[in-house]
């Protein structure tokens, strides 16, 4: 087992996990959580990936869509209201120090 920053896959933990971090330090943690996941459960299942749509797919998809928004400086098209909430506190703390895109028409208040 490869330690995980959230072993219930769930994204608002893992914001809260990198809230100090810069934004490429979040980057690569949110990839590396991605693997560790993946890599978990293979062990444990001997599946390559999880279920369509299952939890540690839907976790894996959020975190993937958080290396890309703070890569390109924009929102995923058509995020999803949870995405939105679980982010929020990550993205504000980073936009605080660090221009990103622009994300800032939507974190703001």
């Amino acid at each position: 087992m490869r330690p995980v920053l959230s072993p219930e896959f769930d994204l608002r933990i893992f914001c809260y996990q990198v809230m100090d971090k810069d934004p490429a330090e979040v980057m690569q943690a949110a990839s590396a959580e991605i693997s560790y996941a993946r890599h978990n459960h293979r062990e444990q299942t001997t599946e390559r990936q999880f279920r369509g749509g299952s939890k540690g797919s839907k976790y894996c998809d959020s975190l993937q869509s958080l290396i890309r928004m703070l890569m390109n400086g924009q929102m995923p098209s058509d995020p999803a209201p949870e995405f939105i909430e679980a982010v929020r506190p990550l993205v504000r703390n980073l936009l605080k120090k660090w221009r990103l895109g622009n994300l800032d028409d939507y974190f703001t208040e």
